[in-house]
């Protein structure tokens, strides 16, 4: 009897030395470490409008115990949108949406609300006892004005001057003057610029040679039959 009642009490002190682990909380961020190479956060569409809807992965190369995703202002750590609903999804006390079963992959929709950008989406996995996080950032997306169609001509007349007159171009007249010298006609041709009014030298002189060779081809019989006289 009294053997009975030693082991008895060896058997109680041994279960009370044993410690226990109570179960980890996995609402509880508190301990996550930053960055996993087994893990993958993505979101699209990258870029962040109000009330959207996005598709928030995450998937690895091995398996992880739960996932708590969130969705937060990024300056004030405020919870933003609404998570969509499904199987294994809850929600933690803060709000922020929880996976808590063993997969290698999970996406679950999140809805924008109608705030400014940026929104930081969160993803703290658990993992063989420790807790990793992977962040995304959601930005405006930039805009670029239109390019209008008076800048687009201005800067092809600008490239390509076909259209503009060429410098000190400027046009001639070409005008006609007649002389009758014993009744042969002499006609001369002056070329004049768009504010010239008199020959130039090289006119000049040639009218006088034209007008000299027909008074000598008029006087040339007279000549002629002078001397056949004397």
């Amino acid at each position: 009897m009294a053997v009975n009642t030693v082991a008895f009490l060896l058997v109680v002190l041994s279960l009370l030395a044993t410690p226990v682990h109570p179960q980890s909380d996995p609402c509880d961020t508190a301990n996550a470490v930053s960055g996993n190479t087994n893990f993958h956060l993505s979101v699209t569409p990258l870029d962040f409008s109000t009330n959207t809807s996005y598709n928030v992965t995450v998937d690895g190369s091995s398996n992880f115990t739960s996932v708590q995703l969130q969705a937060v202002d990024s300056s004030s750590n405020t919870s933003l949108g609404q998570w969509s609903s499904g199987v294994g999804v809850s929600s933690c006390p803060s709000g922020h949406l929880l996976y808590n079963a063993s997969s290698s992959s999970v996406t679950v929709q999140w809805t924008s609300p109608n705030v400014t950008a940026p929104v930081e989406i969160r993803a703290f996995i658990a993992e063989n006892g420790t807790l990793f996080l992977l962040k995304r950032e959601l930005t405006q997306a930039s805009t670029v004005p239109p390019v209008s169609a008076n800048t687009t001509a201005e800067s092809s007349n600008a490239t390509n001057p076909t259209n503009s007159p060429a410098p000190n171009q400027t046009s001639a007249n070409s005008t006609g003057s007649a002389a009758t010298v014993n009744g042969t006609t002499v006609t001369s041709m002056t070329t004049k610029g768009p504010s010239s009014t008199t020959k130039s030298g090289s006119d000049r002189a040639t009218y006088s040679g034209c007008i000299l060779i027909a008074i000598v081809h008029s006087m040339l019989p007279l000549l002629l039959s002078g001397r056949q006289a004397s």
